[in-house]
């Protein structure tokens, strides 16, 4: 069974290895990231299915949001936990603005975590799902198409064929009428 891969982001290396525990402790392919830098350079050698992203990076101008962004734009499905010790109005804002899924604050109980990052997971494959389903639509959608496009072909050439029949049954009819007229003045005569 392929496990579902998360990217984990925290600067704090306690936090990080006590999520991190937690979650492979659960069934799922985790990897760990201090930094902005390795997590964007995880985001793009790897398709994550959830990123868990503590907000505030030391020393940093960017945020976790912006590595969920990046995410986002590689894989529009991924999903993002977004966490943090100091919630503001701003960030949790721009989460709803970036879709991120859940918004959770520090300090973020295990069962929570789990639960958050399931919820995430399912939303993730109902996306997956839809784009499947918007694929499969489409494939039927050119294939019904063509065969419009096909049905219209052979009907045209079966109308074409049944109009040229129906010119030569005319013809067949004005000629027996012709050679039936000969035949009644030739009669006529006798």
């Amino acid at each position: 069974m392929v496990k579902n891969k998360l990217l984990l982001l925290e600067d704090e290396i306690a936090i990080l290895k006590s999520y991190g525990e937690i979650l492979v402790h659960n069934g799922y392919e985790v990897f760990l990231s201090r930094t902005y830098e390795e997590a964007i350079r995880l985001i793009e050698e790897n398709d994550f299915d959830v990123v868990i992203l503590d907000i505030f990076l030391k020393e940093r101008r960017e945020t976790g949001l912006d590595v969920a962004l990046f995410a986002k734009e590689k894989c529009n499905s991924t999903q993002a936990v977004i966490f943090t010790g100091r919630p503001d109005a701003e960030t949790m804002a721009r989460a709803t603005q970036l879709e991120v899924y859940e918004y959770l604050i520090k300090p973020v109980e295990p069962e929570t975590l789990v639960k958050s990052v399931s919820k995430a997971l399912d939303m993730k494959n109902l996306i997956d799902e839809k784009e499947q389903l918007r694929d499969k639509l489409e494939d039927f959608i050119e294939i019904q198409k063509h065969r419009l496009e096909d049905g219209d072909r052979k009907f045209t050439q079966m109308l074409e064929k049944l109009i040229d029949t129906d010119k030569r049954i005319e013809e067949k009819i004005l000629e027996y009428r012709k050679d039936l007229a000969s035949t009644i003045r030739s009669l006529d005569t006798k």
